[in-house]
């Protein structure tokens, strides 16, 4: 893992088992560290009443990164020194800390459990020997502290209870000078002294003491008296607590005043603090250092679901606390998170994903697949993710071209499968564009289902065969050159040779292009066809794009009018064919053909597509006119791809549900 690493992932599919691993070595608590019957995985396959025996065990890998970049060693190495293994020549030094535990059947209901710890002093990846295995003492374990904030938690308890703790704990490590010791103690007591010398306090300090009597005459205890935040100095240090102030009510506010999202956002800036303590305590000599305190080679941040209970505009500032501890301190974060404004605050390197393998009911986890950082499109597929993250959390993703396909297509799955696309669990992201191929990759790697909605753009440059064959090369390299399973109309697999003539055909050549578009539509790689989704939903809907042109807006033609009139009346001439001629150039680009594959209705369209997808612009228009077309409209009169698109769909999500 890195420095700061988000787990995603469903529900239930091990997020939480991961970090209570971690917690079995490393936690502080002993009831953390505790291993219970539950904590054995049981396969699918196994009837949990036939079996006797069960065994478990939980490795944490660390790497002595700074031997490899040549810095200062830490304090990791001294203390860890006899646990290091190298692999090799030139490898880092990893410490291999390994729990292992067995279940056995007894007499015990619960049955009977052994658990030890050890360092593996050999590489991964061979069997280990017994002479590996050196037993982990916990004064040592105990240089790697975790922090675990679980995800249901009771901010008014439990953070409160960890920040005094932690309080506590820096506080009595304090170097404390014999003098100031006693003036603490003696100003306490004179604080007591006062307190009981009032009369109310006095006469109620002595009723207590002498009801106390009348039950219990034990010589250690026999004085009951009343004191103000203890006697002594060490009780002192346990009651110190963090105030605030100014406040509405001109009085201090402490931790308990707050609301649920303060109380967290204190204890996370409590651990940062402390942790730069920490850390200056291991620049600072021996000698010179102000507090006894033997800080941690490692401090393990554990977080789950930081968002709860805080408001999602403080979400990035929570994030950057937390990447300033990784930079600033000797401290791993881990958080686990189902909000995409996290998700999206984390640079994609950082993401680990979690999924059930249902076949065996456990857990694999997976870091995203990226192109190389030295790739062009690295940025773009990095930042396509932190603005689109809820694709990584979609049970079904579709990739559309643009703006158009992020607008349209929620509207059809919705009136065509019945259901919104959040219930279905479905997000359709603008991603499918020329680096559509890492994005196929990503989904196939993390077992997202998906479906591809791309433009042909027939006659375009670059598009109509270009698109076809870009598609079938880029499948056919994601399936591990599986070429032979694209079949050409006679029946005789698709060579190279092949598929690098079909990217030379001319622009004007539709010979068999239905064909393949086709064949793509059964690897979920549908086309709008013949321009794009703007164009269809034009074609679909004429009547209903067209009325949304309030007043003199709209088309016209120079000494003619209107061009819904023209065409109202059935009027043309050459200055309205021209017109068209035109606009057929502007939509198909300079470089594109002449529109000579496309039908008469298609052409004298593109005047439309002129005025409303590129003068006007792509989302209002569609807004608008999908504003005033029903559902049943809608789907009465659906393009035949969206249709086997959303039927597509239909599919998809109820075998995932199956699956689930």
């Amino acid at each position: 893992m890195d420095e700061l690493t988000l787990l995603i992932g469903d529900n239930s599919t091990g997020k939480t088992a991961a970090l209570a691993a971690l917690a079995k070595i490393f936690s502080p608590n002993q009831r953390e560290r505790l291993i219970t019957r539950d904590d054995f995985h049981i396969d699918r396959s196994q009837n949990p009443e036939q079996i006797d025996e069960l065994e478990l065990s939980i490795e944490a890998v660390f790497l002595a990164t700074e031997v490899r970049d040549g810095d200062e060693p830490k304090d990791a190495i001294p203390v860890f020194f006899e646990g290091f293994t190298i692999a090799g020549e030139g490898d880092i030094p990893k410490l291999r800390v390994r729990l292992e535990a067995s279940w056995k059947r007894s007499t015990n209901p619960e049955g009977s459990i052994e658990s030890n710890i050890y360092f593996i002093t050999q590489p991964e990846g061979l069997d280990i020997s017994e002479g590996s295995r050196l037993r982990a003492r916990r004064e040592k374990l105990d240089a790697i502290q975790m922090l675990y904030v679980p995800a249901m938690r009771d901010p008014s308890k439990e953070l409160r209870n960890a920040s005094g703790g932690m309080l506590h704990d820096i506080l009595s490590t304090v170097k404390w000078s014999e003098d100031g010791m006693d003036k603490i103690a003696g100003k306490i007591e004179e604080l007591n002294e006062a307190f009981i010398s009032e009369d109310g306090v006095g006469s109620l300090g002595t009723s207590i003491g002498d009801s106390w009597k009348t039950y219990d005459n034990d010589p250690r205890y026999k004085d009951a008296r009343l004191s103000l935040n203890g006697n002594n100095f060490e009780t002192a240090l346990k009651n110190v607590q963090v105030s605030f102030r100014p406040t509405v009510s001109e009085r201090e506010y402490a931790v308990d005043d707050f609301g649920d999202g303060l109380r967290s956002l204190f204890y996370f800036s409590l651990v940062g603090s402390l942790l730069e303590i920490e850390e200056e305590i291991r620049k600072t000599e021996q000698d010179d250092r102000n507090f006894t305190l033997e800080p941690p080679v490692l401090t393990i941040l554990a977080v789950e679901e930081p968002e709860n209970n805080i408001a999602p505009h403080l979400l990035g500032q929570l994030v950057s606390h937390f990447e300033k501890m990784t930079t600033a301190t000797s401290c791993q974060v881990i958080i686990t998170s189902h909000s995409p404004s996290i998700v999206s605050r984390i640079s994609p390197e950082h993401i680990r994903y979690f999924r059930i393998d249902p076949t065996h009911l456990s857990t694999v986890c997976a870091q995203l697949t990226l192109p190389e950082k030295k790739d062009e499109s690295y940025k773009y597929v990095r930042n396509s993710l932190q603005a689109y993250p809820e694709l990584l959390f979609a049970k079904l993703v579709v990739l559309g071209e643009g703006e158009s396909e992020e607008i349209v297509l929620p509207r059809y799955i919705g009136a065509l499968c019945g259901e919104k696309i959040d219930a279905l669990g479905i997000s359709v992201v603008p991603l499918g564009g020329r680096h559509v191929k890492y994005f196929w990759k990503l989904l196939s790697d993390l077992d997202i289902p998906y479906v591809t909605l791309l433009d042909l753009d027939r006659e375009r440059f670059g598009g109509g065969w270009g698109r076809i064959a870009y598609a079938i090369e880029q499948k056919v390299i994601l399936d591990d050159d599986k070429l032979c399973e694209f079949l050409d109309p006679r029946g005789d697999a698709l060579t190279k040779d092949g598929l690098d003539a079909m990217k030379g055909r001319e622009l004007s050549d539709t010979t068999d292009m239905e064909y393949w578009i086709d064949q793509l539509k059964k690897h979920n790689i549908f086309f709008s066809a013949p321009l794009d989704i703007d164009l269809l939903m034009l074609e679909a809907y004429s009547s209903t794009y067209k009325s949304i042109v309030e007043g003199e807006d709209g088309p016209r033609v120079s000494g003619m009018g209107k061009i819904v009139d023209i065409e109202s009346h059935g009027l043309e001439n050459q200055d309205y064919r021209e017109r068209v001629k035109k606009n057929v150039r502007d939509v198909l680009h300079s470089d594109g053909g002449n529109g000579s594959t496309y039908t008469a209705n298609e052409r004298c369209l593109m005047v439309w597509y002129k005025y409303f997808f590129i003068d006007v612009g792509k989302p209002s228009t569609h807004i608008l006119a999908l504003s005033n077309i029903g559902d049943d409209a809608l789907t009465s009169s659906s393009p035949a791809v969206l249709s086997s698109l959303c039927e597509q769909i239909k599919v998809l999500v109820s075998t995932s549900e199956h699956e689930a």
